[in-house]
């Protein structure tokens, strides 16, 4: 039995944060073929970009997906790994108002034919 396995995407997460903006990106494609895995990222975090080629044996892949869960709570770990100040929404759920588009209409212009 033969495998193949192939995946992309894309993420893009925008934060503002008093007014200054954080922007992260990350890129990927990987494929499978059963014995070695290739995955290329790219990452612009910030304007700082990075590319990254990784080549992952079956042996790598079974490390990597064999390591065990951390007994926490996914917004005890984000706050621990990444924040160290609590999240607010205050504000973030408020409805905007959108602007209606005025359509404009154009009158054609006439275009003179050439006799050549």
């Amino acid at each position: 039995m033969s495998n193949y396995v192939q995946n992309y995407g894309f993420t893009k997460t925008l934060v503002k944060d008093n007014g200054r903006k954080i922007k992260n990106e990350i890129k990927w494609v990987g494929d499978y073929d059963g014995k070695m895995a290739n995955i290329y990222v790219d990452v612009n975090d910030n304007g700082n970009k990075q590319h990254v080629n990784m080549q992952l044996d079956n042996n790598d892949l079974r490390n990597l997906l064999g390591i065990q869960p951390i007994n926490m709570s996914l917004d005890q770990r984000l706050y621990n790994d990444f924040l160290h100040k609590p999240i607010t929404l205050e504000g973030a759920l408020k409805k905007t108002r959108r602007h209606k588009r005025k359509h404009r209409h154009h009158k054609k212009r006439k275009t003179h034919k050439h006799k050549y």
